[in-house]
Parts: C-alpha cells; sequence; structure tokens
C-alpha cells in the first residue's frame, strides 16, 4: 500500500480560530485538487485527519511515480497559486511524506510499522528544521525504499525534484529517508536539496549549518 502524509504549516502560525479554520478548508481543497490533477482521485484510497495533517492510503495499484511527479507538482502549484492571492496572514506551506509498505487496520483505525514510519517522516526535527530553514513552500520526504524503487532509477525525477539524503529521528534509532525543497517564489535557488552539512545527522552542527546555509 502506498502512504502519504501532507501537512499545512501557516507561514503565520496557527492563530486565531477564524483564520486556522479558513486554512483547513483551504488545505483540504489544495491537497483534493491536486489529487485530481493527478488522475489518481481523492476517493482512490482512505484518508484520516489527525490533528492538522492527512494520512492517505491508497492501492498498490497507484504508481510511486505519480505520487512524486504529478501529484508534488501539483502540492506545489496548488500552494503557490493559494499563496500569491493571499497576504501572509494566510499564506501557507506544505510538507508531504510518502512511503510504501504493510498497512495494518484495528477498530481505530491504520496502525503498523508503515504508519510509523510516515509519521516518523513527516514529523521529524531534522526535515521541519530544514523547512524553516530553507523557507520552503513544499518539501517532500521520502523513505529509502520509495527512493530505492523509484528515484534511484530514474535520474528525470530525481535530479528534477533535487532529493538529497537526511537522517531523522531520535538519536539513536535515526533512519535514511531522502528530500527535496522548494523555495517560496523569489528566494534563491528554485529547488534546494537538504543542506549538505546536516546530512551525517549531528544534531549540534547539523542545525546551525542549517540555518547558515539558508
Amino acid at each position: 500500500m502506498q502512504l502519504v502524509s501532507i501537512e499545512p504549516a501557516p507561514v503565520n502560525g496557527w492563530c486565531r480560530d477564524k483564520v486556522t479554520m479558513y486554512l483547513r478548508e483551504t488545505f483540504y481543497k489544495i491537497v483534493q485538487r491536486a489529487f485530481e490533477d493527478a488522475r489518481i482521485g481523492w476517493n482512490a484510497g482512505w484518508a484520516k485527519a489527525r490533528g492538522n495533517d492527512v494520512l492517505v492510503l491508497l492501492p498498490s495499484e497507484v504508481p510511486l511515480e505519480t505520487l512524486v511527479g504529478p501529484l508534488a507538482a501539483g502540492l506545489l502549484a496548488e500552494v503557490r497559486l493559494h499563496n500569491s492571492l493571499h497576504r501572509e496572514l494566510a499564506q501557507l506551506s506544505l510538507r508531504m511524506a510518502v512511503h510504501t509498505g504493510v498497512v495494518r487496520f484495528d477498530p481505530a483505525g491504520a496502525a503498523g510499522c508503515a504508519v510509523q514510519l510516515v509519521d516518523t517522516l513527516i514529523g521529524s526535527a531534522q526535515f521541519i528544521d530544514a523547512c524553516a530553514a530553507i523557507g520552503a513552500e513544499l518539501a517532500v520526504i521520502v523513505s529509502e525504499r520509495v527512493y530505492e524503487q523509484v528515484l534511484q532509477d530514474s535520474s528525470d525525477l530525481a535530479e528534477r525534484g533535487g532529493y538529497g539524503p537526511i537522517k531523522v529521528g531520535e538519536a539513536g534509532e535515526r533512519v535514511q529517508a531522502w528530500a527535496c525543497f522548494h523555495p517560496f517564489a523569489g528566494q534563491p535557488g528554485r529547488v534546494r536539496p537538504y543542506p549538505r552539512s546536516a546530512r551525517a545527522g549531528d544534531d549540534g552542527e547539523s542545525r546551525g549549518e542549517a540555518d547558515e546555509a539558508a
């Protein structure tokens, strides 16, 4: 099964309830349009809102190439259109994580190692800090399995996305992943990989050097 987690991050943070509710509504419209534009269809899988993010589970028949290609491109186009029409208070950035694996279900919903890994990817401090340091309007992180199955053998997708290695998770339990960052329009560089100095996974050096690189 293909797992996609998408999380909005308002430029000014979550503030007044009225703005928060508008941004949440806008976020789901952006995501649904991106799925439709990628010819996946919003109803093609199982979707669950969890706090501010949404977890989408898709059948394995949906190609991973579609998720890291057309879906990511659609999300970027939609969020950029939204931001171009709104002042900073209502602007959004997006983070997306992609993994593939076996998903279990219990009465509470989806569970298992695959779900835990996609949660680690989307919520890791290393990924979130890099998004902030670079000023990413859209950032995509994929598991090593996705990278090996899709990006490693597709120089077009990998080079166009600017994917670079990143280790995420708690100290002693780091997992290898790959990420790309699309900065807000007007910022230097169209696509930038995770800051080179942070790839070794040293928290002390990585965060400071990532800020310096931005």
